[in-house]
């Protein structure tokens, strides 16, 4: 069989090592329109490449039914055989799993070398911009033909990494549902001016409030920037937000900058501060972050700051770009697709990875759902 991969990213290199595992008489060639394979995969993990979660689990995911299905198929230790199969060992640092040597550039060159060594043929600076059925097989532009054809472009996350999400408009001609690409895991922009503490962090507890329903909740640090927030917080709401919410004309973050402590324990420890030192905040935040919580009253006491260090307003204003972004929401929709991700009208034309309307929050799960997928076509 000859098989054409759109896009070298971890969808398209699994692929095509778990395909030629099963079917090692298969010719495949992957086309990829950048002129180095895997420039997303480099960037994962801070360039350790946080590759599996070792609890992952369906409700990690924007549909959670057919990841269900997928991990039922191959659960976790399945997953972690197939590094094992390839020679890759991994290091785990408590949830989060990383190849051993803990670099994703030496990640990435042990693939690119299993898939030499099985002799998968890599067709770089190749832009696909179309592809049609004739009579002997797929034509992809004017290369062919192919008698299978699989999708791993990704979305349109990171264009500069070779994600742009125009491919998505040939897919749509061929007639297939497609829920409208919006940047995921990436951070807001707020209306309020926070520029005066940019690169302040703080662990927090942050609230996703939508007309003033508290509708998602989670802990972590974040980061101010000259317009907005950031942190693996906020990227988990920002896809959460992006996924369900369409009317944000009154979307508001609830930031508590010490969930650990109710306020009136959270006062107690304040007004002890307070006995000792006039400038008693300075043991619980910033100088920076003092002064742009000032009441413009100027007038302060224990009790305000108890009250206002657990219940911080920002009110949303948009979200960072594509070129921000670690994933993106939307994409085809699987009612298009069989179990195995094969096209229900065109046989023979699978679609992978972050192609896919499915994306998960951070911590290696868009990574594992790339393996995940990569399975179910290879099947």
């Amino acid at each position: 069989m000859n098989i054409a991969v759109v896009g070298a990213g971890a969808s398209g290199i699994y692929y095509s090592l778990l395909q030629k595992e099963r079917h090692p008489e298969d010719s495949i060639t992957i086309f990829e329109k950048e002129q180095k394979p895997g420039r997303k995969i480099l960037a994962t993990g801070n360039g350790h490449c946080n590759l599996l979660n070792a609890s992952i689990k369906p409700e990690d995911f924007n549909d959670p039914s057919f990841v269900k299905y997928a991990l039922d198929k191959y659960p976790y230790q399945y997953l972690e055989s197939v590094f094992c199969k390839w020679g890759i060992p991994l290091l785990k640092k408590d949830e989060l799993v990383y190849p051993l040597s803990y670099s994703a550039k030496n990640y990435l060159n042990q693939l690119l070398r299993l898939l030499d060594d099985r002799d998968v043929k890599l067709s770089l600076g190749t832009t696909i911009t179309s592809y049609k059925k004739k009579k002997d097989g797929y034509y992809l532009n004017d290369k062919g033909p192919f008698d299978k054809v699989v999708f791993g472009t990704g979305g349109a996350s990171s264009p500069k990494l070779g994600s742009d999400g125009e491919i998505f408009n040939e897919i749509a001609d061929h007639g297939y549902d497609i829920e409208p690409l919006v940047p995921g895991l990436c951070p807001f922009i707020l209306k309020e001016k926070v520029k005066t503490i940019s690169g302040q962090r703080h662990k927090a507890s942050v609230s996703l409030v939508i007309n003033g329903k508290n509708v998602y909740q989670e802990e972590g640090e974040v980061l101010f920037k000259d317009d907005g927030i950031s942190g693996i917080v906020i990227f988990n709401i920002e896809s959460k937000f992006a996924r369900e919410y369409k009317d944000r004309n009154d979307a508001k973050l609830r930031v508590d900058f010490f969930p650990e402590y109710s306020e009136e324990d959270l006062l107690k420890l304040i007004k002890e501060s307070a006995k000792v030192s006039k400038e008693y905040m300075l043991g619980f935040i910033s100088l920076e972050m003092i002064n742009y919580l000032l009441p413009k009253s100027g007038k302060q006491s224990p009790e305000y700051w108890a009250h206002a260090l657990k219940n911080i307003v920002f009110t949303i204003k948009d979200v960072y770009d594509f070129a921000s972004s670690q994933v993106t929401v939307g994409g085809i929709h699987l009612k298009n697709l069989t179990s195995c991700l094969e096209s229900k009208t065109e046989k023979g034309v699978y679609f992978i990875g972050e192609s896919l309307n499915i994306d998960g929050i951070c911590g290696g799960f868009n990574l594992s759902w790339a393996l995940l997928s990569a399975l179910l076509a290879s099947e």
